[in-house]
């Protein structure tokens, strides 16, 4: 299985400019939108905050990618009210993902290590999908 972590990019920024009610309504738009973009067989669920968890069962590190980039590309086309104010005049999301058993022997392992590539992927610059890799480890030491 592969697991998909994701954030809004600057959703900090949103609530400030629009509200917590705007800023709820948003997310629920972007659920709406996961809803459509991701198969059945897929987990979806709110992990906290602005904070989302998608797991594809039976789904490698590359069809992961290609699912967590269909999501990440169709929010960033959607037209949602305020995301003028964002900084990318968009809203965006920044995207880490992690595969077992490739990159963990179990679940808290693979969850540790997408939120890591999730945290690489806002660092390297925002509105990206990141895949777990070791070189992400050496580079935050």
């Amino acid at each position: 299985y592969s697991l998909i972590i994701f954030d809004v990019d600057h959703f900090k920024n949103f609530n400030d400019q629009h509200g917590h009610l705007r800023g709820s309504e948003t997310l629920r738009a972007v659920a709406d939108l996961m809803r459509r973009k991701f198969r059945a067989s897929d987990l979806l669920a709110k992990y906290g905050g602005d904070e989302f968890v998608v797991i594809l069962p039976q789904t490698d590190k590359v069809g992961a990618y290609l699912a967590a980039e269909r999501l990440r590309e169709g929010i960033e086309k959607q037209a949602f009210p305020g995301a003028e104010t964002q900084p990318q005049k968009k809203l965006t999301i920044s995207i880490g993902l992690a595969t077992f058993p490739e990159h963990g022997a179990g679940a808290n392992e693979i969850l540790n290590r997408a939120d890591k590539a999730l945290y690489f992927a806002k660092e390297s610059g925002r509105n990206r999908t990141i895949i777990y890799n070791e070189q992400i480890e050496k580079e935050n030491e």
